[in-house]
């Protein structure tokens, strides 16, 4: 006969819930998450309102409690000064976990490259213009050119004023050479910096 499931924690993140139901199994104590599917198929602020239980054997649930209560009262341990990172063998220079950070010339070239095209596709798809701004985390235009497109539709297809027509091309321009110029403006500022 099986152990009965008690719930030991609830968790509104179905990707929290993920990891603790992994790492409990890999200290070899079985767990579930009913409905965790569900919550991750909500997203957002719907997911936050729902509850996922994590469940365990009954007989581990002392155990899964003690592992978890430990995972959030973790305290770091300081390294010792004479204590050197083996990889790091004279601390300057790229890489990782070095003291210069990775730099790569093309990824601005990619990130200007997937601004203008959003700006271009996403309002050919779902109208939503301002996405080359959005990616570019300047929101305040982006919704300001998102405000421009919509308005021009309403003004093309209620009111029939045909020259909405040419605002529309016009505010997919304006979003791409903008959100290239917000990239590399960024990018600029971060090499300065």
């Amino acid at each position: 006969m099986s152990a009965r499931f008690v719930t030991i924690r609830t968790i509104t993140d179905p990707h929290e819930a993920e990891m603790l139901k992994d790492l409990l199994e890999q200290e070899g104590i079985p767990a579930t998450i009913q409905g965790n599917t569900h919550n991750a198929l909500y997203g957002g602020i719907l997911a936050s309102a729902l509850r996922v239980p994590l469940q365990v054997p009954e007989p581990d649930a002392e155990r899964a409690r003690a592992i978890l209560d430990a995972l959030e009262t973790f305290d770091p341990i300081e390294p010792q000064e004479d204590e050197r990172d083996p990889l790091d063998d004279d601390g300057d220079g790229p890489g990782p976990y070095r003291s210069a950070p990775l730099t790569s010339p093309e990824l601005p070239r990619r990130k200007v490259l997937v601004a203008v095209a959003a700006a271009v596709i996403i309002p050919m798809v779902l109208l939503g213009f301002g996405a080359g701004h959005f990616y570019a985390r300047s929101h305040l235009r982006g919704f300001a050119l998102l405000f421009m497109g919509w308005t021009a539709l309403v003004l093309l297809f209620g009111r029939g004023y045909t020259a909405a027509l040419f605002a529309i091309p016009l505010v997919i321009l304006l979003d791409a050479a903008g959100a290239a110029l917000v990239i590399r403006a960024q990018d600029r500022a971060r090499s300065q910096a």
